[in-house]
């Protein structure tokens, strides 16, 4: 089993992402385990978010197989 971090925004990019996962994992014979970080109130936080994963990830060891990041850029335009 393949340990996938995933961090966004909102649940429209949670359905999205973990389907487009799910589906890459399915067509290469893996399994996977998807571990959700989801951060709403923006690309900011999900940035911020992301951050403090990485430091304790760092500081108490282990790591997923995997880290996602999806944000859009709905507040600020193309």
């Amino acid at each position: 089993m393949h340990d996938v971090a995933l961090f966004v925004e909102d649940n429209a990019h949670r359905q999205v992402v973990g389907a487009l996962v799910q589906r890459l994992a399915e067509e290469s014979g893996l399994a996977v385990r998807l571990n959700w970080r989801s951060a709403t109130r923006g690309h900011g936080r999900v940035v911020q978010e992301l951050k403090q994963y990485l430091t304790d990830l760092v500081l108490q060891g282990g790591h997923p197989d995997l880290i996602v990041v999806a944000t859009d850029a709905n507040c600020s335009g193309w």
